[in-house]
């Protein structure tokens, strides 16, 4: 089920599936989000990929640092 969007952030994203699944399970874990999320937090990767001058991997740097403030 996850598959799908993890899929489709690393087409969008250009990178790999190893480090598009690293980045969005870290996520995932820093924030406390259940993995059934993951199509979620993929979409909400992808706007921000499209919408600001950012990468998976540069959001993936980002998250390191907000995560576990953020949560």
């Amino acid at each position: 089920k996850a598959m799908l969007g993890l899929l489709d952030l690393a087409a969008a994203g250009q990178t790999d599936l190893a480090t598009t699944a690293d980045i969005t399970s870290n996520i995932l874990s820093g924030f406390g989000i259940s993995a059934d999320k993951t199509t979620h937090v993929a979409d909400v990767l992808a706007k921000a990929m499209s919408s600001a001058n950012v990468d998976i991997t540069m959001l993936g740097e980002t998250m390191k640092y907000v995560a576990p403030a953020a949560s």
